[in-house]
């Protein structure tokens, strides 16, 4: 253990070397270089040319689905500033979010590790104070931090720890949120010389009840005569089987989302050419997430937080920026957990242990050389139960979810329902598996048992009357 320790810590002495690539090169011809990989060594070389540590900028849309963003193969115009992002980058074709509603999905964003150990798996737990989350990481190594975000769930108690600027303003009408301008202000109130910055942008625009300003409504929505308009209070009446909703309904409804998504597409335009005509424009990382995406009845329900489908949990995930590969588009499933990792691995920080890989060999155009990342499961939990109308907040819910390779498994560990699908063959999850795959089932739900053994709880926290009226008008709670 000792040799191995001394060996690491001389390698990672000459990787971090200027001349790391030509090293790095000796080494994969000796073979040694895949051992590299595996361990994650390969990715302390930071693979930015320039001497001055990157700016970050960490965009998140709320409630964007893969499959209605341009560069995901959707066919309307929706995304056109996220689509050209994506061509000048790393675009990941199968990424997730470990659960299918905001708060736990953030909190494995910032901090690398699945909800059930960071804590935050309901509206009334915070990220256990053990955990260090990225901005506090950033704020060491010399990082300005600042936050600008849109949704009540994303509360200052655990999600502004690091940040310097944390500012919250809900959305309001119909017209976007004040991430951009708040944003820019920022920027454009940076001193000459001042620290790398790490920005995040929350936009909540696509979350329902769907709606923008009405030229982006004229682009999108066609004729409709039915009663629907996208409002949460309808959307909660089908939840609760008070509203009957027909396929005229439906695509109405995605009317109105693809609206809402093609007005923040607008919003992220305006940051990014901020960014691309300042003087940060060469030495800015840009990564673009979402953190869950939304049913329309593809499984019989709306909105998102009660199931993991790939329309509730199949994200954008896509990096660019100084030192990272231009038109990638690796195909291993991904995760938000893997954002952490592969950050401080790309800025050459230190990081502790986390439920993570890095993707720093694909940013950089590397092959990965392990195909066991094709093969690692990702996990999907912390969704909420169905509502009530005594309800005051959703409650935890027992559904869990794993993708390992091709299969993905669904289970309820409340009433032993089980569910398998092959997303190669059968990507919208319509034909059940589990007769034919008796051995599979039970190796996943015995990994997913492993799984779910390691539950650290988060810390209890009050929800303020301002907070749970926000809550209410997302959607969150019952009728009361």
């Amino acid at each position: 253990m000792e040799a191995n320790r001394q060996a690491n810590s001389w390698l990672l002495k000459y990787i971090q070397q200027p001349n790391c690539d030509s090293i790095l090169e000796k080494l994969r011809r000796t073979g040694f270089g895949a051992f590299l990989v595996c361990f994650g060594v390969l990715t302390a070389c930071r693979p930015s040319t320039s001497s001055t540590p990157p700016n970050v900028l960490l965009i998140s849309v709320d409630t964007l689905r893969a499959d209605h963003v341009g560069a995901y193969g959707y066919g309307r115009p929706t995304t056109p500033a996220i689509d050209g992002l994506a061509s000048s980058g790393v675009c990941f074709e199968n990424a997730y979010a470990p659960s299918p509603w905001t708060r736990p999905s953030h909190a494995s964003l910032f901090t690398g590790l699945y909800p059930h150990r960071h804590g935050a798996t309901s509206f009334d737990t915070q990220i256990r104070r053990d955990v260090v989350p990225l901005a506090e990481i950033l704020i060491k190594t010399g990082y300005e931090t600042a936050a600008f975000v849109s949704n009540t769930n994303l509360t200052p108690h655990d999600f502004g720890r690091g940040f310097r600027t944390f500012h919250h303003a809900p959305r309001e009408g119909k017209g976007p949120t004040t991430t951009t301008q708040r944003a820019i202000e920022y920027l454009e109130k940076r001193m000459e010389g001042a620290p790398p910055f790490f920005l995040f942008t929350h936009y909540n625009d696509p979350h329902a009840g769907y709606r923008a300003r009405p030229r982006y409504e004229e682009e999108f929505v066609g004729s409709y005569q039915g009663p629907l308009t996208g409002e949460i209070a309808q959307l909660i009446d089908h939840c609760m089987g008070r509203l009957t909703l027909d396929s005229a309904d439906t695509k109405h409804l995605i009317d109105l989302y693809d609206s809402a998504i093609r007005q923040v597409d607008d919003e992220i335009d305006e940051l990014l050419k901020h960014i691309r005509t300042s003087s940060h424009a060469a030495n800015t990382v840009i990564i673009l997430v979402s953190d869950h995406g939304e049913e329309f009845l593809e499984h019989g329900g709306l909105q998102h937080g009660l199931k993991h489908f790939e329309e509730s949990v199949r994200i954008p995930m896509i990096f660019s920026g100084p030192g990272i590969a231009v038109g990638a588009r690796p195909t291993a499933p991904v995760s938000l957990i893997d954002v952490v990792p592969t950050l401080l691995d790309f800025l050459g920080a230190a990081r502790r242990e986390l439920d993570d890989i890095s993707l720093v060999p694909w940013l950089t155009g590397q092959d990965p050389l392990d195909h066991r990342v094709h093969e690692r499961p990702l996990f999907f939990e912390a969704n909420n139960e169905k509502p009530t109308p005594e309800t005051v907040l959703l409650q935890s819910g027992t559904k869990k979810a794993l993708r390992q390779g091709r299969f993905k498994l669904h289970v309820d560990r409340a009433s032993n329902e089980v569910l398998l699908y092959d997303l190669h063959l059968d990507p919208k999850e319509t034909q059940d598996l589990q007769a034919s795959h008796p051995q599979r089932i039970g190796e996943m739900l015995e990994l997913l048992e492993r799984f779910l053994a390691e539950e650290r709880a988060g810390a209890r926290m009050e929800i303020e009357a301002e907070r749970y009226n926000e809550l209410r008008h997302l959607g969150y709670t019952g009728d009361d």
